[in-house]
């Protein structure tokens, strides 16, 4: 295995299964990660450990998943082996995005402010809802959701790794304090 550090790998995806009986699997890919052009991927197990490093030889899009033909994956047993591995990428190989704009995994272990200077917490978390994604953070209080919608998300700077936030009426119960 190369030997990457996995603070420089992002998770753009999870090996959720096989296809066929040739060793092919199904990539599904993290929201906003709809695209899968690197020639090398890194797997990780759920514990955060990297296992290996894997060459991609053949991949093709099908209904909102990737199925792959990976190097060294030459059954349906080798497949099964690899199901629930995140499939990341180097950062450095991501495709620039538009001035604003950023990875919902960049937002992992950012400082969360309110816009009234209070800190909640950091970021645990984002998951897709399917109207909108939500912003998992842990503080003081304990677990806050936050709706990663305009209006709530006032700002992300990733250099300062930090994130200001208007809380909406309800989202931190009366008395509790951020």
């Amino acid at each position: 295995m190369k030997t990457v550090e996995a603070e420089k790998l992002l998770p753009i995806g999870k090996i959720a299964g096989v296809h066929g009986i040739k060793g092919d699997v199904k990539i599904l890919p993290f929201e906003g990660m709809q695209w899968l052009d690197s020639a090398t991927f890194f797997l990780m197990d759920s514990s955060g450990k990297l296992t290996e490093s894997i060459a991609i030889k053949r991949i093709r899009r099908q209904k909102g998943i990737f199925i792959a033909t990976l190097e060294g994956c030459a059954s349906r047993e080798d497949a099964l082996a690899l199901t629930g591995r995140l499939v990341c990428v180097r950062k450095k190989d991501l495709p620039a995005l538009p001035e604003g704009e950023y990875y919902l995994s960049e937002l992992e272990g950012m400082d969360v402010w309110t816009d009234d200077d209070r800190h909640l917490g950091r970021v645990i978390n984002v998951f897709p809802t399917g109207s909108n994604d939500v912003i998992e953070v842990k503080g003081r209080s304990g677990t806050i959701l936050i709706p990663a919608i305009e209006g709530v998300v006032k700002e992300v700077s990733l250099a300062a790794g930090k994130m200001t936030v208007h809380l909406m009426e309800g989202l931190i119960e009366a008395g509790e304090k951020a």
